[in-house]
């Protein structure tokens, strides 16, 4: 039985609004990014935070970049989170201190250096709260701005899935081919190629949760808990099983509570009952033992994935160029999945849509 991956994209999710027609990432400035990291440099330590303005770069060209300048090794550069290519975005990068006294002489294409401050510690990944977007869905809409502004109140009050987008799964698959191979014990015939083996079992953790994601849509499940689901409450860590379904539904409602799906590991937290099954049927669909995480306990412990992510100060705008929209994700959270939900389809670039997700 084959099991070549599928890329797949969750659904549409509200028929009563008219999707608007548009383009993403016509160009680098129509998607402009902006970390915000919820902290600010001590002014001393062994490190330089810089902040730096890429256009049309991936992270790792950045780094290269970077360090072919200032004479680093890549392991030296430090960052919270990956951002697009096909952007603008504003980061920071941690360095260490030495390089602050050549920053003033950099002169890279595609590359602003915006100001560095020391700081004792580098960075890390994750350690940000989120990015604030700026983008632009180019077309002849914006005669459609009323419609707009009510797909706005929606997804403001409803928030939107929270799926991982097709630039997490590699170019043509290629990374979650790689990691779908690892946790089938598939023996390595060159698919691995650039991809570290952290990377590529990350794709698959991706895949695996959007293809739950897509269950819970098509089955009216998306903001209904179920019995055994993995609930957060919100601005709390802690994890916990939905035991009083009634109740853990009227704390969702009131926007107390998280509905998690699986970020499958050795050791994450899986849901029971009801919503176990669930996750079940998502490995058996993708030809997965239940261990097939534990050979990787260091790479991919595991960890848990809100189902629905909630932009914040999200409005809209109509230009010459089209809809420019702007609003604040939390980490991990995709613009373009978030923004794939009002579009036409097909949604640009870099999606297909497999006619059955759930085999």
């Amino acid at each position: 039985m084959s099991f070549s991956p599928v890329l797949v994209i969750v659904p549409r999710e509200w028929a009563d609004l008219p999707p608007l027609p548009g383009r993403l990432k016509d160009r680098p400035e129509d998607f402009c990014v902006e970390e915000v990291l919820g902290r600010t440099p001590a002014g001393h330590g062994s490190h330089v935070w810089v902040e730096v303005e890429k256009t049309g770069l991936s992270m790792d060209q950045l780094v290269r970049e970077l360090c072919g300048a200032l004479g680093l090794h890549p392991a030296h550069v430090g960052h919270a989170g990956l951002k697009d290519r096909h952007a603008v975005t504003r980061q920071t990068l941690s360095l260490p201190a030495w390089a602050g006294e050549r920053l003033g002489e950099l002169r890279l294409e595609g590359v602003r250096i915006l100001g560095w401050r020391q700081h004792p510690g580098a960075l890390h990944p994750g350690q940000l709260d989120g990015n604030h977007f700026t983008i632009l869905l180019r077309g002849d809409n914006g005669h459609r701005l009323g419609e707009a502004e009510a797909w706005c109140r929606r997804l403001s009050g409803l928030g939107a899935a929270n799926a991982f987008g097709p630039q997490r799964f590699g170019r043509d698959l290629e990374t979650l081919r790689a990691g779908l191979a690892m946790l089938r014990g598939e023996p390595d015939t060159g698919r691995m190629g650039a991809a570290a083996p952290g990377l590529a079992l990350s794709a698959a953790q991706g895949h695996l949760f959007n293809r739950y994601l897509a269950l819970r849509m098509e089955r009216g499940l998306l903001r209904r808990v179920l019995t055994g689901d993995v609930l957060q409450r919100k601005g709390k860590g802690r994890h916990f099983l939905a035991e009083d379904v009634a109740e853990a539904q009227a704390e969702f409602d009131r926007g107390h509570l998280r509905i998690t799906g699986p970020l499958f590991g050795a050791e994450g937290l899986r849901a029971a009952a009801d919503a176990g099954t669930l996750e079940d049927e998502v490995l058996v669909a993708e030809g997965l033992e239940e261990g097939c995480f534990r050979p990787f306990r260091r790479l991919q412990p595991g960890a848990r994935r809100s189902l629905v992510v909630v932009p914040r100060e999200l409005s809209v705008v109509a230009e010459a160029e089209g809809l420019r929209f702007r609003f604040f994700l939390t980490k991990g959270a995709y613009a373009t999945e978030l923004l794939g939900q009002l579009m036409e389809e097909p949604r640009g670039p870099g999606w297909t849509f497999p006619p059955d997700p759930i085999q």
